[in-house]
């Protein structure tokens, strides 16, 4: 009876860790790959945050013609879209914001539309140094400014 436990719990063991693993690994869901970044403040405050920074730097705003809608695509969307354009490439970056808690939110960058017309997700349609390159181009342009608009908003 001995031997059986002595078998059995480093099987139980591997099972478990293993299982453990491949949900780590393999995570499921729409945009599990999808580098994001944490706001210590709530969810509409961040939205607030962000339709501040496109009224400083309207250059950010994308044009109406583009015909982006923002917000929830439905009342139980975990996600509220927003666009960001780079005007000097004609670019439009897709980005969403998701309540993390009730005081923090998640923030990420999702996709790019250039100039064409073509999307193009962050983490399956760029190589890794392509995919860096944009991501530090939007921490630099957009996250940087932003970051110092929440900093605002949590010392006060």
């Amino acid at each position: 009876m001995k031997n059986i436990k002595i078998i059995l719990i480093p099987i139980a063991l591997i099972c478990i860790i293993a299982i453990i693993w491949f949900g780590i690994n393999f995570a499921p869901g729409s945009y599990s790959q999808t580098k994001k970044y944490r706001f210590n403040i709530p969810e509409k405050e961040l939205i607030m945050c962000i339709e501040k920074l496109k009224s400083i730097d309207t250059s950010l705003k994308v044009p109406e013609d583009y015909g982006m809608v923002e917000g929830r695509k439905s009342k139980d969307d975990y996600w509220y879209h927003f666009y960001l354009f780079y005007s000097d490439s004609q670019e439009v970056l897709n980005c969403w914001v998701r309540a993390n808690s009730i005081k923090s939110t998640d923030l990420a960058f999702v996709s790019i539309r250039d100039k064409f017309g073509k999307w193009k997700s962050i983490d399956r349609d760029f190589d890794r140094l392509k995919a860096q390159e944009q991501q530090k181009k939007f921490e630099n342009r957009i996250l940087d400014k932003l970051k110092r608009i929440t900093n605002k908003i949590e010392n006060n």
